[in-house]
C-alpha cells in the first residue's frame, strides 16, 4: 500500500509540473493505421522500408532510429518473391551504407535478434524497457545487463544511443564510470545509470541489475510532445519533409493500436483520457531527456540524497514531539492539544509538498515524502495518545492531592465542633449538677444566680452554633470543589479551565475567608491586584487553595500574643501579577516568621510551624499543586520582618 502511495505521489508530479514546447529536435514516423490502409499492408515489407529510408536519408537527418524488429525478412504480398528478394538486398545495402542509422534487438528474456546487417556493423541497441510494479514506465535503461563486477554488457538502450550520436556530432563524449555512464563535454557532464532507482516504501532503494535513471518526461499542451508524419504521408510526400528531417533525431515505429507496444507511464495516471503511450514515443521521451539535459540544462530526475529524506522524517516528527511537550507542561486542555498538533501536522505536510515540488521541478531532485507524511500522522498518534495517558496520571495525582486539601480542612472544622460540643457538654453537666445539688434548697439569689448562668450558656451555646455553622459551609465549599474536580473526564484535560477574573476571586474568596474564621485580634489585609491578571485562563480551584493556606498561615503569624512588640499592628499584603508568561501571586505578612530550621522543611508533610494547631499538610500541598502545574514556589521569612511567599503559576492558552 505505501508502495503504491509513493508510485502515485511521483506521477502527481508530473500530472502538476508546468507544460512544455515540443522537441522539435526529434520527428517521429509513425506506421500507423493510415499507412496499413494506404499501402495494404499489415507489417512494413522491406520494399516500403527501404523507400521510406531513401527518401528520409535524403533530407540529411542527424541520426534515424529504427523502432522495428527486422531480424528475418518481410516481403511484401504485392511482388513477386524475385522482387522481395532484391527489395531486401537493396534494405540491406541502405543499413551498410549509412553509419546513422540503429536498429534494435531485445536482450532481456523473451529475446529477439537484430537486423543481420546492423549487427554486423554494431549499430544496434536494445529496445527492453522497465516497468515498476504496477505496470508503469518511470525508467530508462542506460544498459539493460551488467557482469557480476557491475560493469556494463553488451548494449545500451535505443533510447540513449540515439541520443548519444545526436550529441556526438557536437563533440560530446562518452565514458562508463563508477555512477553509470557519463556523456560529457568540457567542463559539462550528465551521467546516467546506477542510481537507486527502484520505488520502495521509503525510497528509491538501489538495484544493481541494471543500469538505469529516472525519465524528466516531457508533457506538451496537446499531448504531441514531437512532431509526427505517417509513413504514408512521407511516401505521398504530401508535406515540406526537410523541415521535418534536416538535422534532427528521426524514430521510425509501429502506432497501430493493435501492436502491443503500447505502456502506461507517469502522465496517464491522472489523465482523464487514460491513453497509453507508444514504444516510439517512449524511445523519444527518453532521447529528449538526455538531449535537452545536455544542451538546454533541462533536469534530469535523480533521487533525493538518503540523508535529506531521514532529516525529512526525523525533524517534523520531533518537532511535534516538542510541541507537545510545550503544550503538554502548560496544563492545556486534550481538545486544544489535539487541534494544535494537527494544525503543526497539516502544516509540515504542506511544508513537505512544497519543498518536494519546489526541489523537483527546479532542481529535478525527487524526494520520497510518503514516510515523512505518515510517520507525522504517526507521531500526531502517539504522542497525543502519550500526552493523554500522561495527562490521566497528573488527574490522579491531582485528584490525590485535593482529597488531602479536603481531610486537611475537614479535620480543622472537625476540631472546632468537637471544641464547641466539649464546651455545651461541660455547661450543661454545672447546671444539672447545680440544679440536682441544691433542688429543694433553692433560693431568689440562687435562682437568679441559676437564671444568668443559663443566659451564659445560652450565649455560649449561640456562639458554638455561629462556629458549626460556618465549619459547615467551609465543608460543603471543600465538598463542592472536589465534586467541580470529579465531574471533568481524565480524558477533557479541563479541570475548571475557564476565563476568571482572578483579582475578584481571591478578593471574593478572602472575605468569605474571614467571614468564616472567629478571629479575636484585628488585622488588616491589602490587596495591589494587576489590572492585567482581570480575564486569564486559569484552575481556579488551585488557586483559592493556594490562597487559603497562605492566607491561613499569615493570619497565624500576625497574632498579637505571638507578637511581643506593643506597637505591633497585624498586617497581611496580598499582590498579583502578570507576566507575558506567568501569572504570580504574593502573600506577604508581618507576622513572626518560619524559624530558619524549618524553611526547608516547611513543604515537606506533616512539618508545621503552628505549635499544635497545625497538621503540617497545607503548605505541602500548595508546593504539590504548584509542582503538578510547573510553577515555581520560593519562600523569605525571618523574624524581624515577617514571611513572604511568591508563587508563580504558567498561563493557560
Amino acid at each position: 500500500m505505501i508502495h503504491n502511495i509513493e508510485l502515485a505521489n511521483y506521477d502527481l508530479l508530473f500530472y502538476i509540473q508546468q507544460q512544455e514546447p515540443i522537441d522539435r529536435r526529434i520527428t517521429l514516423i509513425e506506421w500507423d493505421e493510415n499507412s496499413i490502409n494506404t499501402l495494404q499492408e499489415s507489417i512494413i515489407s522491406d520494399n516500403t522500408l527501404n523507400l521510406l529510408l531513401n527518401k528520409v536519408l535524403r533530407h540529411n537527418p542527424i541520426t534515424l532510429g529504427l523502432d522495428l524488429y527486422r531480424d528475418i525478412p518481410v516481403p511484401s504480398f504485392k511482388l513477386d518473391r524475385e522482387a522481395n528478394i532484391q527489395a531486401y538486398n537493396s534494405l540491406s545495402r541502405t543499413f551498410m551504407n549509412n553509419s546513422n542509422i540503429i536498429g534494435i534487438q531485445k536482450i532481456v528474456f523473451p529475446k529477439i535478434e537484430p537486423t543481420p546487417v546492423l549487427a554486423k556493423n554494431g549499430r544496434v541497441a536494445a529496445s527492453d524497457l522497465y516497468q515498476d510494479l504496477d505496470v508503469r514506465v518511470r525508467k530508462a535503461y542506460t544498459f539493460p545487463n551488467i557482469d557480476v563486477d557491475g560493469n556494463p554488457t553488451e548494449i545500451p538502450y535505443i533510447g540513449v544511443a540515439l541520443a548519444y550520436q545526436y550529441l556526438a556530432k557536437d563533440g560530446w563524449l562518452a565514458d562508463n564510470i563508477i555512477d553509470g555512464l557519463n556523456i560529457h563535454k568540457d567542463n559539462k557532464s550528465i551521467v546516467l545509470g546506477k542510481f537507486p532507482t527502484k520505488l520502495s516504501a521509503s525510497k528509491f532503494v538501489k538495484d544493481d541489475s541494471q543500469w538505469k535513471f529516472l525519465l524528466n518526461w516531457r508533457k506538451t499542451k496537446l499531448d504531441d510532445n514531437f512532431q509526427s508524419i505517417s509513413v504514408a504521408e512521407i511516401l505521398k510526400e504530401s508535406k515540406n519533409l526537410d523541415n521535418l528531417f534536416s538535422d534532427r533525431l528521426v524514430i521510425i515505429g509501429n502506432v497501430t493500436s493493435y501492436n502491443g507496444d503500447t505502456h502506461r507511464t507517469p502522465l496517464d495516471r491522472f489523465s482523464t483520457r487514460e491513453e497509453l503511450m507508444n514504444g516510439v514515443e517512449i524511445v523519444a521521451q527518453v532521447s529528449s531527456s538526455i538531449i535537452s539535459a545536455a544542451l538546454d540544462d533541462r533536469n534530469l530526475i535523480h533521487p533525493a540524497p538518503l540523508w535529506v529524506e531521514y532529516a525529512l522524517l526525523i525533524l517534523p516528527m520531533f518537532s511535534i514531539a516538542k510541541k507537545c511537550e510545550d503544550f503538554f507542561n502548560s496544563n492545556g486542555s486534550l481538545s486544544q492539544l489535539r487541534l494544535r498538533t494537527f494544525i503543526y501536522g497539516i502544516l509540515y505536510i504542506a511544508v513537505l509538498c512544497i519543498i518536494c515540488l519546489v526541489s523537483f521541478q527546479n532542481f529535478g531532485i525527487w524526494i520520497s515524502i510518503t514516510p515523512s507524511i505518515i510517520g507525522i500522522i504517526l507521531s500526531w498518534i502517539c504522542f497525543n495518545t502519550f500526552s493523554q495517558s500522561q495527562k490521566e496520571k497528573r488527574d490522579f495525582h491531582y485528584l490525590k492531592l485535593l482529597m488531602k486539601d479536603f481531610k486537611h480542612n475537614i479535620r480543622g472544622v472537625s476540631r472546632q465542633i468537637a471544641s464547641a460540643n466539649r464546651g455545651i457538654h461541660r455547661n450543661n453537666k454545672a447546671i444539672a449538677s447545680k440544679i440536682n445539688d441544691n433542688l429543694s434548697l433553692f433560693e431568689n439569689s440562687e435562682i437568679e444566680f441559676l437564671d444568668n448562668l443559663l443566659r451564659q450558656n445560652i450565649d455560649s451555646i449561640t456562639t458554638r452554633n455561629q462556629a458549626i455553622d460556618a465549619g459547615i459551609i467551609r465543608i460543603n465549599r471543600y465538598q463542592e470543589r472536589t465534586a467541580n474536580f470529579l465531574n471533568y473526564t481524565y480524558s477533557s484535560f479541563i479541570h475548571n479551565i475557564e476565563v476568571h477574573d482572578l483579582n475578584f476571586k481571591i478578593n471574593e474568596f478572602i472575605n468569605q475567608f474571614i467571614s468564616e474564621q472567629r478571629i479575636d485580634y484585628t488585622y488588616s489585609i491589602e490587596p495591589n491586584y494587576d489590572e492585567l491578571v482581570i480575564a486569564q485562563k486559569v484552575h481556579i480551584d488551585d488557586w483559592l487553595i493556594i490562597v487559603e493556606n497562605l492566607i491561613s498561615n499569615a493570619v497565624y503569624a500576625i497574632n498579637p500574643e505571638l507578637n511581643q512588640s506593643k506597637s505591633f499592628e497585624p498586617k497581611i499584603k496580598l499582590k498579583t501579577i502578570n507576566t507575558p508568561k506567568n501569572i504570580k501571586l504574593i502573600v506577604e505578612d508581618n507576622g513572626m516568621g518560619i524559624p530558619e530550621e524549618l524553611q526547608q522543611k516547611i513543604f515537606f508533610p506533616f512539618v508545621s510551624f503552628k505549635e499544635g494547631r497545625g497538621d503540617g499538610m497545607g503548605l505541602h500541598l500548595v508546593s504539590q499543586i504548584i509542582n503538578c502545574r510547573k510553577g515555581k514556589l520560593t519562600l523569605e521569612s525571618n523574624s524581624m520582618t515577617g514571611t513572604i511567599f511568591m508563587i508563580s503559576l504558567p498561563k493557560i492558552y
